[in-house]
């Protein structure tokens, strides 16, 4: 944490999503499913202003997501499919939906965002606020 940095606090209601893929399971007559899939990376692009999604298995690409400006973290929700992008230079958090890999919120925050951090149980978010100004 930075010196001086006041951490906001952001709970998000709504909707929660349960993504993934199932897999069979394996009994007398039915033949073991495909392995479980090894998730997804999401990767801050700094200069550029949005978000890369690899997919873990194969180390691809799979989709790119426009966010707010110069990104300082980000953190997921598995249990709610939602990835939190802090972005410093636009003074808010991005809300993206696993699922759909789009922005769904865009919630502001304060004068530059420092890291994402969400709380799972309560999905809480949490962000440190790098400049305040009093």
């Amino acid at each position: 944490m930075f010196v001086g940095a006041s951490v906001a606090g952001i709970t998000l209601d709504g909707p929660i999503s349960f993504g993934g893929i199932a897999s069979a399971g394996t009994t007398d007559d039915v033949p073991p499913g495909p392995p479980e899939p090894e998730g997804f990376i999401y990767v801050a692009n700094f200069n550029n202003n949005d978000v890369s999604v690899i997919e873990g298995a194969t180390n691809t690409v799979i989709a790119t997501i426009p966010v707010g400006g110069n990104q300082a973290g980000v953190d997921v929700n598995s249990l709610t499919d939602r990835i939190y992008v802090a972005n410093r230079a636009s003074d808010d958090v991005s809300v993206i939906d696993g699922v759909t890999n789009s922005v769904i919120a865009v919630v502001p925050v304060g004068d530059e965002s420092g890291d994402a951090g969400v709380n799972s149980a309560t999905n809480a978010i949490y962000t440190a606020i790098l400049i305040q100004w009093n």
